[in-house]
């Protein structure tokens, strides 16, 4: 399916706040947005490349202990990194825009955007600090994809 927008979301949704970024995704998916494909995963890894190579934009969002994140979340601007190591099945949205632009030739506008957590124990309840960060992540997301302009800077 090519998309405009692919929006992956992911956590482990057993461990508390870890799983905010795949809620948020099940959030957008209810939304049924034309031309946004939303993924809910555990983790990056290197099979999301066949899913990204149509996208126009890619919007990564991930739960994160709050150290240096202001406002309970955060939105940056992704660029490639080519940092793979020899063996593993991790990436980061740094490593997989490398490794599309390397296997696909194409770098497509992407975002990580990283809501702040209190709580990452076993459990799979997220708390109301990370509920409340990731309305406020949504609302940035609504935002980001109603612009029809990619935009170059980070919030």
């Amino acid at each position: 399916m090519a998309s405009k927008t692919v929006l992956i979301a992911y956590g482990n949704r057993l461990r508390g706040d870890d799983g905010a970024g795949a809620v948020a995704g099940d959030i957008v998916k209810a939304w049924g947005l034309p031309d946004v494909e939303v993924l809910t995963i555990q983790q990056l890894v290197p099979e999301l490349i066949d899913d990204m190579k149509q996208a126009q934009r890619i919007l990564f969002v991930d739960a994160a202990i709050p150290g240096g994140i202001e406002g309970g979340f955060h939105a940056g601007m992704v660029t490639p990194v080519r940092s793979r190591p020899a063996i593993g099945h991790y990436e980061t949205p740094a490593q997989l825009l490398a490794l599309l632009q390397d296997l696909e030739g194409v770098t497509p506008e992407a975002w990580l955007i990283t809501i702040a957590g209190s709580s990452f124990d076993h459990g799979e309840q997220i708390s109301r600090i990370a509920d409340k960060n990731m309305q406020h992540a949504l609302a940035w997301i609504r935002n980001r994809l109603r612009l029809k302009q990619p935009c170059t800077k980070s919030v």
